[in-house]
């Protein structure tokens, strides 16, 4: 009895989440941007103007590419292309000197 009051429990948590407040495009960014640190100077490269005197607007695909995140997540929120964690970092090899040998 008691595994199935928490099954019930755990649905109707999930339609609540559903019905719940949708994160933006702009949302993702910011915790993108957050998540790796990024200053204003890096964000001043993605605010792009197509014309003069027009407002500049932010360059999304740009952003995306160059953060090496899914366009799928970033434009539709797609939870499987969520970018997991900071930006990869390349792994550096620990080279083995005479004195490291065993």
């Amino acid at each position: 009895m008691r595994s199935s009051q928490e099954a019930v429990d755990r649905g109707i948590r999930i339609r609540r989440a559903n019905d719940g407040a949708w994160s933006t495009t702009e949302t993702r960014v910011a915790l993108v941007v957050a998540e790796r640190g990024l200053t204003g100077k890096q964000m001043a490269k993605y605010w792009v103007r197509r014309r003069k005197n027009c407002k500049p607007r932010f360059d999304y695909w740009a952003f995306a590419k160059a953060q090496d995140i899914s366009t799928d997540w970033l434009f539709e929120g797609d939870i499987r292309a969520h970018p997991r964690g900071a930006a990869l970092r390349p792994h550096q090899s620990r080279r083995l000197t005479d004195g490291d040998a065993a």
